[in-house]
C-alpha cells in the first residue's frame, strides 16, 4: 500500500486526522503525498493520546477501527508504519498497556505478539 492510499484510509476511518493531515499536505508540492509514518506519527497518535487521557470513546473507536484494519491487511508498508508509530512511540510514551487494554482488537493483538513489544521476556527496557 503506498502512502497516498494508507493516508486516503487513514483520513477516511479517523476523520478527526483530516485537518491535521491538510496541515502537513500544505507543506509538500501539489503532486507529492506527506510520509505515512509522519500523519501517524505527528498527527494521529496525538489525537489518540488526547482521546485516552479524555475518555472520547468515538475517536477511540475510529482509532480501533483503522487499526484493526491495516493489521489485517498482512501489508508489510503497513506493519512497519504501525510497528514504528504506533507500538514503539505508544511504547515510549509508556502508553502502550494502556493502548492494549483499551484499544488493540484481536487483529492489532496478533500482529503485537509477533513483534518485541508483545513478548513481555523480550520487550525493551527504558
Amino acid at each position: 500500500m503506498g502512502p497516498k492510499e494508507f493516508n486516503e484510509k487513514l483520513i477516511q476511518m479517523v476523520p478527526e486526522a483530516k485537518p491535521g493531515y491538510e496541515d502537513e499536505k500544505r507543506i509538500y508540492d501539489e503532486d507529492e503525498e506527506p510520509g505515512s509514518t509522519i500523519i501517524v506519527e505527528d498527527v494521529l497518535m496525538p489525537l489518540v493520546y488526547k482521546a485516552l487521557e479524555d475518555g472520547d470513546k468515538n475517536l477511540l473507536s475510529e482509532f480501533r477501527a483503522w487499526l484493526e484494519e491495516v493489521t489485517s491487511l498482512k501489508d508489510e508498508v503497513c506493519e512497519e508504519i504501525v510497528y514504528i508509530c504506533v507500538f514503539e512511540q505508544a511504547f515510549s510514551e509508556k502508553k502502550l498497556e494502556e493502548l492494549k487494554k483499551k484499544v488493540f482488537g484481536p487483529s492489532a493483538m496478533a500482529y503485537l505478539k509477533t513483534t518485541i513489544f508483545g513478548d513481555e521476556q523480550k520487550s525493551p527496557r527504558i
